[in-house]
């Protein structure tokens, strides 16, 4: 294969590249109009590998969203679980304790009007657009509850008790987010696609 051959395939990969980040950011810029001011707050065990992919699902597609709280090893975490299990899903969602695990996600929306919660998901449901949908959904008086991504149960809360559903069971002990490095990919495929081009120029024209 000449050089010229092999630059012109290094710049067409390239470009493919950059083309490809830039769908990616257009789609989160999209997704972002419903999930400002959305939090997936998870229960979860750093030793359930389900808990930690779900968590990795998080970071990867929805990083400013998440936050994790460990149950075996914040006492915090694990007591507000389990007055969560026991006072709202056993005994107002009618759900039994064997039926209970972790990962729970609490879908959770703030802005001027309160604090709600707009879903509660059992399970490490990794999919985009059911989190986005969640996100877009209005505030109940019933909250859906998911096995996955079925609706099993629903929470009756009535329409003025959400915000302290919220203050009762959300804590946050410190920040978990990693550093958004977006704008590195970003630098490093402009970077790829300058070197690409320059490369075909000089041997463009020494062929």
């Amino acid at each position: 294969m000449k050089w010229k051959d092999s630059a012109s395939i290094l710049l067409l990969l390239s470009i493919i590249g950059l083309a490809s980040y830039i769908a990616l950011t257009m789609q989160s810029a999209y997704c972002s109009a419903c999930t400002s001011g959305v939090e997936f707050y998870m229960y979860g065990r750093t030793t359930c590998p389900h808990c930690q992919s779900l968590k990795s699902f998080f970071q990867q597609f929805f990083p400013d969203n998440y936050y994790f709280c460990p149950i075996d090893q914040s006492q915090e975490c694990y007591k507000v679980f389990l007055e969560f299990a026991e006072k709202e899903l056993v005994e107002k969602a009618n759900m039994s304790l064997n039926q209970i695990g972790v990962p729970i996600t609490l879908v959770v929306r703030t802005n001027s009007s309160g604090k709600y919660i707009l879903g509660i998901v059992i399970g490490a449901v990794k999919i985009t657009d059911f989190w986005n949908t969640l996100s877009c959904s209005e505030p109940s008086e019933n909250i859906s509850i998911y096995y996955g991504i079925e609706k099993k149960y629903e929470l009756p809360v009535g329409s003025v008790n959400h915000t302290v559903l919220v203050d009762s069971y959300i804590i946050h002990l410190e920040s978990n987010k990693q550093q958004d490095n977006s704008w590195i990919l970003a630098v490093g495929l402009i970077g790829v696609v300058v070197v690409g081009v320059i490369i075909y120029f000089f041997l463009s024209r020494a062929l």
